[in-house]
């Protein structure tokens, strides 16, 4: 099976695992087109929904895991309504 990174606008494979297994969760064909900006949103929606799956929920131990602040977290989840 072919790296999420490749099916990207550019060709190279940089990613890390945990990177990839995030692109791979969302379809190729949303990538057509879009901004940085709209894939970033992408992946931080993607990112943030895993870290949620994997602290049943809890938002402190998200942020943890996913390295930012609570507040920063607090801010993401109201812009994307999550």
């Amino acid at each position: 099976m072919e790296s999420s990174c490749t099916q990207l606008p550019y060709s190279k494979t940089c990613c890390s695992p945990e990177l990839h297994r995030v692109l791979d969760s969302t379809d190729s064909a949303d990538y057509d087109g879009l901004s940085i900006l709209t894939l970033v949103e992408q992946l931080e929606i993607n990112l943030i929904r895993t870290a949620f799956e994997r602290t049943r929920g809890n938002k402190g131990n998200a942020a943890d895991l996913l390295g930012i602040a609570r507040q920063g977290l607090h801010k993401k989840i109201k812009r994307y309504e999550l």
